[in-house]
């Protein structure tokens, strides 16, 4: 950022080689300046790289680097995805318990919140969507009259920490499919996972070795292997609608 800022650094022995290339690449494609508006979307160049990122997560399947918007933060993202395809008194569905923000910014927009459950939590096992309350929840909101927008779901989910199986997924997509909702996946932790053997690994890297250990200092292990639904939708070539939320401050690096 320096660089960018003071393109003098380049003559600097004391900056590493890698920081002036990159520099360099990003300032070629501004005109060797930052102090202009860049695309609305973000500069072209990042979303490149973003793309080939998400092409390597999902084992192949490509996104277009014009169907990628940065924004500052994931809830920059959500304020936008509500503004888009919600009007007042438009409902939501959201999980419960979930992180508070999506609760609040849709209140504030003037978006009714409808909460589905987990099973699981009460019996102390690992957590999934309760489909039935799910459906029981949208029929009876049809009923009264209600414009249900959207599906919000987080995996891995928050608080919970449950990491979806493909099937689980495609349940979802399938639901939303059936009921014409939109999808908007949270998937900003994705990176914070680990596999049955107990090794903390962040997704698609090998920098870790870090053991994850209860308080009496044994191995936890898990079965927490993660899928996108962006992966999934694209297996099973789903026709729905979704936004795939991630964030840049819970793990992912772009080269």
């Amino acid at each position: 950022m320096a660089i960018l800022l003071n393109p003098n650094l380049m003559s600097n022995s004391n900056i590493m080689q890698e920081a002036k290339e990159k520099a360099t690449k990003y300032l070629k494609i501004n005109n060797f300046s930052i102090g202009a508006y860049s695309d609305s979307k973000g500069i072209l160049l990042s979303r490149q790289n973003i793309s080939k990122w998400y092409k390597e997560r999902d084992e192949g399947y490509e996104i277009s680097p014009d169907d990628i918007y940065l924004c500052h933060g994931s809830m920059s993202g959500y304020d936008h995805i509500i503004s888009l395809i919600c009007e007042t008194g438009d409902s939501v569905i959201l999980p419960s318990p979930c992180y508070p923000l999506y609760e609040i910014y849709n209140k504030s927009c003037g978006v009714e919140n409808i909460f589905y459950s987990f099973e699981g939590i009460e019996e102390g096992k690992p957590s999934k969507v309760n489909l039935k309350d799910l459906t029981e929840k949208v029929h009876k909101s049809k009923s009264e009259g209600k414009s249900i927008k959207a599906l919000v779901v987080t995996n891995p989910q928050i608080p919970l920490g449950t990491v979806m199986t493909e099937d689980e997924m495609t349940e979802i997509i399938n639901f939303c499919e059936i009921n014409n909702l939109v999808l908007i996946a949270f998937e900003t932790l994705q990176n914070s996972i680990y596999p049955a053997t107990g090794t903390f690994k962040p997704f698609h890297s090998d920098i870790s070795n870090i053991k994850l250990k209860d308080s009496e200092g044994n191995v936890i292990t898990g079965d927490k292997q993660f899928k996108s639904f962006r992966y999934v939708m694209h297996k099973t070539q789903s026709p729905l609608e979704m936004f795939s939320v991630h964030s840049i401050s819970k793990g992912p690096f772009f080269k």
